[in-house]
């Protein structure tokens, strides 16, 4: 039998010394995600939130990553379809207001780096996530509000899908900058904590053999 040899950066992939490609792989479609809090009062300008960094105390609820960093580990890869922001509608019993949601995501700034690549960038409001509650609440005081509609159907993809392996680090982070060109510039103070999480969205393929 003719000796195969893995194919790097395609996991489950391998070409044999006649040049012919095997392929065995599971894929499934998937996000990876973090999430970061905003907390109470005012943002200084400058504040920068930055995903995918620290995991310390976080479980799968609030992060699904192998390790800070990387979306993937050496046996998979992700091929990234779309990116999504969505403010979480409650942190434990601390429900979001309305008014912070509309503060963050006027204020702002996404900017996702694939190594030291921009692949995405702007403000919040360009990248909802499609997920998240809907519907009408009789409750005080409260508000049902997201990034945008929720339904991923709605959401525009990447112009260009990127494939991302374990050779890639991702950095992301929500800044929230001055705005001194306004007659009100001062920076947003928010009411409450506020827990923001931002999805990788794709197709996972994983190497379906352990050789």
């Amino acid at each position: 039998m003719a000796s195969v040899r893995p194919i790097p950066g395609k996991p489950g992939h391998f070409v044999d010394a006649s040049g012919r490609v095997t392929v065995l792989t599971e894929a499934r479609e998937t996000d990876r995600y973090d999430t970061v809090q905003a907390a109470t009062g005012l943002i200084s300008a400058g504040t920068a939130l930055k995903f995918f960094r620290d995991l310390n105390d976080k479980n799968e609820i609030d992060a699904n990553i192998p390790e800070a960093g990387k979306l993937v580990t050496g046996s998979e890869r992700l091929i990234l379809e779309r990116i999504g922001v969505g403010i979480q509608a409650a942190a434990a019993n601390i429900i979001a207001s309305g008014a912070d949601v509309k503060r963050i995501i006027t204020a702002g700034l996404l900017e996702v780096k694939l190594n030291k690549h921009v692949i995405a960038e702007g403000p919040l409001e360009m990248f909802p996530s499609g997920y998240g509650i809907s519907g009408q609440t009789t409750e005080n005081a409260s508000s049902v509000l997201n990034n945008g509609v929720p339904s991923a159907a709605a959401i525009k993809p990447l112009i260009e899908q990127q494939i991302v392996t374990t050779d890639h680090t991702v950095n992301a982070a929500v800044t929230f900058q001055a705005r001194t060109w306004l007659t009100t510039s001062t920076m947003p103070t928010l009411d409450a904590q506020n827990v923001i999480r931002l999805y990788m969205h794709g197709v996972l393929e994983a190497a379906a053999t352990n050789n």
